[in-house]
Parts: C-alpha cells; structure tokens; sequence
C-alpha cells in the first residue's frame, strides 16, 4: 500500500503594477487580487521499497529552473526528514497568464515586468515548499 498526502498553500505573492507573466505587454499589470493562486502538492512513499515522490501543481505561468532548485535547496534546509531530492519531485504549472512575473532569472521573460523581483521569487519557491512538506506530513 502506498502512502499519500496531499496538501494547498497560497502562491499569490501580490505586488501591485508588477507586470503579469507571459503577456509580453508593458502595460498590462497586477492591480488587485481577483482570485488567489495556489500550489496544490501530492506526495507518495512506497513502503516496500522506500521510495518518496512529489507532484506540484502550481497556478502561475510556468517553472522555471530557478524555482526547481529552490524548492530543492528549501527542501534540504528546512526538511532534511523529506527524503526528496531533483530526480524525485516534479513541479508544474496551469500556464495561466493571470499571475505575476519577475520569478525568473532569464531576463528575457523580465523583459515586460519589469526586472526579477525576488519577493515574488521567494514566495513561490516557499508556498511550493510549504505544499510538499505539508502533503508529506499528510500522508495516510
């Protein structure tokens, strides 16, 4: 029998007149929170061969490899218990376009929020971390 916990946290990370991810238009900008974004985490052990895995869903425009590792930097800091690591968590998102930017490291895709703005960085990377040790204390 595998063991499963699932697990929401809040991602909405709202600064206003930051530019909205993935639109690529100057002028289109955060001004107030319609609907809160979430990252919904699931994690499963396999007792028989003591293996740990994590699924996230997250409600932004897409994971960028800066988010990756520092979920996995997070992980190892705050939650040495979890038995997680790159090759066991896999991260996605909806692709919504109704979220902030400035997340990535890539400047390209800063270009329109303007600039990488680490508050928004840090509270994705936390509310996904967040999610998957909540989803691994969970498990039933």
């Amino acid at each position: 029998m595998y063991e499963i916990g699932s697990a929401k946290t809040d991602i909405t990370c709202f600064i206003p007149d930051v530019g909205m991810m993935g639109y690529g238009i100057y002028d289109n900008r955060v001004e107030e929170i319609e609907t809160p974004l979430h990252a919904r985490a699931f994690v499963i052990h396999d007792p028989d061969n003591d293996t740990t895995l994590a699924f996230v869903s997250a409600e932004i425009c897409f994971i960028s490899p800066a988010i990756k590792r520092g979920v996995i930097e997070q992980l190892v800091q705050k939650h040495p218990q979890i038995p997680l690591s790159d090759e066991s968590v896999m991260l996605t998102a909806q692709h919504t376009h109704s979220g902030p930017g400035g997340y990535n490291h890539y400047p390209l895709y800063n270009f329109t929020v303007p600039g990488f703005m680490p508050e928004i960085f840090n509270g994705i990377v936390g509310g996904i971390t967040k999610a998957i040790a909540l989803a691994y204390e969970s498990r039933t």
